[in-house]
């Protein structure tokens, strides 16, 4: 245990940032109110998803920050690019831990982003026209 631990302080001590700041402002902020640091990875995985074209899927392993830093980036960026709002599906397990962090970090704080749930039960039955609404 004490030589992961080791090896996870030598990580975080030769990580650095590969993002522009003046590009991202938005994200320099956010690294300062939960004192954190955007790793690389992380970065590079929200880059990739910006990019993508509308649809486009990545598949993502636990542990690596989705819901604390990854998700929180996409939604401060993608509210700034396109200037209206961005959704983001969460999965019922997590979604009340996901919604109070989300909460803390990105709407009582100096990001000032509001947030909305609208719960979604898979049992609903869809039609043509709820699937023009919703999209």
């Amino acid at each position: 245990l004490k030589q992961q631990q080791t090896e996870e302080v030598v990580q975080e001590l030769e990580c650095t940032r590969i993002w522009n700041p003046r590009q991202y402002p938005r994200w320099l902020a956010f690294e300062v109110e939960q004192q954190l640091q955007i790793r690389p990875e992380q970065f590079k995985t929200v880059d990739q998803l910006l990019k993508k074209r509308r649809g486009s899927v990545i598949q993502l392993n636990m542990g690596l920050g989705k819901t604390r830093v990854m998700v929180p980036m996409l939604i401060l960026e993608l509210c700034r690019q396109q200037r209206k709002l961005a959704r983001i599906n969460v999965l019922s397990s997590i979604l009340q831990e996901a919604l109070l962090f989300y909460q803390q970090s990105l709407v009582a704080s100096v990001q000032h982003t509001k947030l909305f749930t609208l719960p979604f039960v898979r049992d609903n039955e869809i039609d043509e026209c709820t699937v023009k609404i919703l999209d």
